[in-house]
């Protein structure tokens, strides 16, 4: 059975489409200025958010450097006693001969 449309339908199908044109065009445009305003938000807590990580990674990063300089401190004071512990009376020797030679070829200390 098909369905008749007298002219009143299709002029009030005519204005209901009219008017879903218009109700579109504003909400696209509220649509587009809302999702703009969270597009904004969004990146300025993304910014926000990596700037924090920037400054925790600094200092965890400066934290392990003064660990890591002290580490090697410690070390090379070890290296360093045990040197002259064990060769100390040579390295006397060797500066005695040093400054003798240098004074025999009369170079600068």
């Amino acid at each position: 059975m098909a369905i008749k449309t007298d002219d009143s339908a299709v002029v009030t199908r005519k204005i209901l489409m009219e008017e879903l044109g218009v109700l579109y065009e504003r909400v696209s445009g509220d649509i587009h200025s809302a999702t703009s305003a969270l597009e904004v938000r969004f990146m300025t807590a993304m910014e926000k958010q990596i700037s924090a990580s920037e400054e925790r990674l600094m200092a965890h990063m400066t934290a392990s450097e003064k660990r890591t300089k002290e580490y090697f401190d410690v070390v090379a004071e070890n290296y360093h006693r045990n040197a002259m512990d064990m060769y100390g009376d040579r390295i006397g020797g060797l500066e005695n001969r040093v400054t003798r030679l240098e004074q025999h070829t009369r170079l600068p200390a």
